[in-house]
């Protein structure tokens, strides 16, 4: 079989967004591929094949609320993201302290920047606005140890004197309040939407703001998109609407990615500029490099590759360097395929064919 082979990312005919890019041009809705031959690994569109992708945020620190957003993900290990007025942690109020945010990282949720004093006038000394994003930043990344803050939460809104020029100097990716699908193609990581309060999210398909468009190959500009919800303090109602919310998630957990905000922003990048590879390699397998022309030291999510099995064999290995790296084997219409997670620019990939039986 051929042995050099390259297949541009999903972005290709967009002409590969990065990071904080514009919005591209419409395009096809995409489905998943099934490859027909072991040669022509592809990139998923989501992680793990997910026909679509979830971020739950919470705005302005609400420490009040941590027991119940900590219990709700714990319980079927999902993650959320906090986008925390950092200029405020350890002053009186709902902001919590600096320890309440190292437990929420060391229980596998992300803090994120909303700025350092959300552009309070009040402020003896009040910030400019690259001061507000960058002063965040810095504070959180020093405070939190092992903290990666590569994602805002406009302070206000996307409006003035925000300026998305000067937040692309420190962020990847930048959250709105516009309540909006993202979708699938063209999305401007400048100005991600987001549905406050995930209002209508359990109406009929038909509502604007119901997620179940975003499963339905009928419903483009939502399907196959990446639904994003932020709260603030919760009260008795909005704790009812996000058990039912989970719940419907749960019932689509085969389907759907939840997934920190941050890491579904660089997937979503690395995938729209990856560029796989087959090169020579065994005979009883596949030598693939995966490569997106971004920054390493801020996209580095695993992307996955799927990739058909030859007929004669019914399992795979796959190791990049001296590191194994985990699959999934998936059956579809007789045939075999393995989902292997991939970091790019990490150098080759090897996957090797066995026999789970003999």
């Amino acid at each position: 079989m051929s042995r050099s082979r390259a297949w541009a990312g999903w972005g290709a005919g967009l002409g590969a967004l990065l990071a904080l890019g514009a919005a591209g041009a419409a395009q096809p809705v995409p489905d998943r591929i099934w490859p027909v031959r072991p040669e022509q690994p592809v990139v998923c569109f989501w992680r793990d094949d997910k026909l679509a992708a979830f971020s739950l945020t919470i705005d302005d620190n609400h420490v009040q609320d941590h027991a119940f957003w900590l219990e709700a993900g714990a319980a079927r290990g999902w993650r959320w993201t906090w986008f925390i007025i950092a200029g405020r942690v350890g002053k009186p109020g709902p902001w919590g302290t600096w320890d309440n945010w190292r437990a929420l990282r060391a229980a596998g949720h992300d803090v994120q920047s909303h700025s350092m004093y959300h552009l309070d006038p009040r402020q003896a000394e009040p910030l400019n606005i690259e001061q507000e994003y960058a002063e965040a930043q810095r504070l959180i990344e020093q405070q939190i140890p092992g903290a990666r803050c590569l994602t805002l939460a406009y302070p206000n809104g996307y409006v003035p004197p925000n300026d998305a020029d000067l937040a692309a100097r420190y962020y990847l990716a930048c959250r709105g309040v516009k309540g909006m699908p993202n979708p699938p193609c063209g999305l401007s990581y400048r100005e991600v939407n987001s549905v406050s309060a995930a209002a209508g999210f359990a109406e009929p398909e038909t509502h604007w703001a119901s997620f179940a468009g975003y499963l339905n190959p009928a419903r483009p500009g939502k399907y196959r998109g990446w639904y994003c919800c932020h709260f603030h303090g919760l009260t008795d109602d909005l704790k009812t609407r996000v058990k039912e919310m989970l719940a419907i998630l749960e019932r689509h957990q085969a389907e759907v990615w939840v997934a920190p905000f941050r890491e579904v922003a660089q997937y979503g990048q690395q995938r729209d500029a990856a560029v796989l590879t087959v090169r020579e390699g065994p005979e009883n397998g596949l030598l693939v490099e995966l490569t997106d022309g971004l920054s390493d030291a801020s996209f580095d999510q695993p992307l996955t590759i799927k990739v058909r099995l030859p007929d004669e064999w019914d399992s795979a290995l796959a190791g990049q360097g001296e590191q194994a790296l985990p699959l999934q084997l998936i059956p579809h219409e007789g045939a075999l395929y393995a989902l292997v997670p991939v970091v790019p620019d990490r150098g080759p990939v090897e996957l090797l064919w066995v026999k789970a039986k003999e």
